[in-house]
């Protein structure tokens, strides 16, 4: 052989010997090693790798355990915080809750102890509360606003229900006025538009019709919206950024769920729901879209209607697995939609919002005998405040929370990150075998 050519054996004949073959593999296995990246899937460092995402993958998966633990919908941020507003009597049976421009509650609720209306506020840092009509069995139906000067304003049942009165502070002391009578002021709903002036639905029981009655330059006027059939029970009121008022409510007739507005100059009546529909709740978003929610009774639950995409279009929230009765409705300023209502399956104080993009429930208080006659308001800030009544101790009841819902990224994240450390174990596995 020619100087410096080896054969198959590795016979070096420039020095007449025999290379190394276990010293070449060993140089081979190193090359490979490094390519490969040595180390790396051996002792602590690879088992650490692998427990990494472990971890992070069976955290992904506990996040879809439930419909609020997803990662398609929203989680509660934090535990509500509960408070006993008014605990002298059987208090808050009939409850309506609202928030002022300086984000201070004020609830409106019957004493059903003496049969009077009576009125709870923390405007002044601690909760107040006072009696603000005793004269007979009155406070059986309530609502409240606040106007932009922040001055409250009740409308409710009045003189043993015969008549439909207005309570205010607006004078700097509480005054009372008759808007209606004989036996109406049921079912009653309250808006205030852009001039403070107010708003009110209700339902006449004597004529079985839905009316309206107005406040603006100091006094009332009423009048009759719909007198067809049994018609004006469950009813609710908003306005639109342009003062419009509109009104949903309930054709006790064959029980569907009807809408009125004054958009244009005159009263349009119209059916958006034939399928069995109970009490209702209507918002306003910032587009002048209308939500109406009410109760299903043809499926349980309720039911959701809207034109936000210029026709009615209506969801049985059972389909969505939201399956609870929910009596109230509030729209926040991000247009997101929150309701508060009573667990059917007897879980207590329930709550729902597609803030997420979908819908999720959550239970507020676990006590099956509260949630009954709840009512809603988001303030500025995004809080959320719910007035309930706790039937098993005659009480009422507030509950608050910030930051209702937050989107479940650290899950997204998990099974991103899991995913890749876990495929990054398998292929350094598989090149380590080879």
């Amino acid at each position: 052989m020619a100087q410096g050519i080896r054969d198959s054996r590795g016979f070096d004949a420039s020095t007449g010997r025999v290379r190394s073959a276990t010293r070449g593999r060993k140089q081979a296995s190193i090359a490979r090693q490094d390519i490969t990246g040595r180390g790396v899937l051996s002792g602590r460092f690879g088992l650490l790798v692998l427990t990494v995402a472990a971890v992070l993958v069976l955290t992904s998966l506990y996040c879809f355990r439930s419909p609020s633990r997803d990662i398609l919908n929203p989680r509660m941020a934090g535990t509500p915080v509960i408070e006993l507003i008014d605990s002298t009597g059987n208090m808050g049976m009939y409850n309506s809750v609202a928030v002022d421009s300086n984000n201070c509650v004020h609830i409106a609720y019957m004493d059903g102890t003496n049969h009077d209306l009576r009125y709870a506020t923390n405007s002044g840092g601690a909760w107040s509360t006072s009696t603000i009509d005793s004269e007979g069995s009155v406070g059986q139906h309530v609502a409240i606003a606040v106007d932009s000067h922040i001055h409250v304003h009740i409308v409710y049942q009045g003189q043993d229900g015969w008549s439909f009165c207005h309570a205010t502070n607006s004078s700097g002391s509480w005054t009372i006025r008759t808007i209606d009578n004989p036996n109406v002021g049921l079912y009653p709903s309250i808006a205030v538009d852009s001039e403070d002036n107010l708003h009110v639905s209700y339902y006449d029981f004597t004529n079985w019709d839905l009316k309206y009655a107005t406040y603006v330059g100091g006094s009332w006027s009423t009048y009759t919206i719909d007198s067809g059939g049994n018609v004006g029970q469950g009813t609710s009121i908003a306005v639109d950024s342009n003062d419009n008022v509109h009104i949903s409510y309930m054709n006790q007739s064959w029980y569907g769920l009807k809408y009125a507005t004054n958009t244009g100059g005159t009263w349009n009546v119209s059916v958006v729901d034939n399928l069995g529909c109970g009490s209702t709740s209507i918002a306003v978003d910032s587009n002048d879209a209308i939500h109406i929610i009410c109760q299903d009774w043809t499926n349980g639950g309720s039911r959701y209607a809207t034109n936000a995409g210029g026709n009615w279009t209506i969801q049985a929230l059972c389909e969505q697995g939201i399956l609870d009765n929910y009596d109230s409705m509030v729209i926040d300023s991000s247009n997101c939609i929150h309701m508060s209502g009573y667990n059917s399956t007897g879980k207590g104080l329930e709550y729902a919002t597609n803030a997420g993009g979908t819908w999720s429930a959550f239970n507020l208080d676990g006590d099956c005998s509260v949630g009954y006659q709840t009512s809603i308001a988001v303030d500025s800030t995004g809080t959320t405040h719910i007035s309930y009544y706790d039937f098993a101790n005659y009480d009422l009841k507030l509950a608050t929370f910030s930051d209702v819902t937050i989107p479940e990224f650290p899950s997204v994240f998990a099974i991103v990150l899991g995913s890749i450390c876990l495929v990054t174990f398998i292929s350094m596995a598989r090149r380590k075998r080879c």
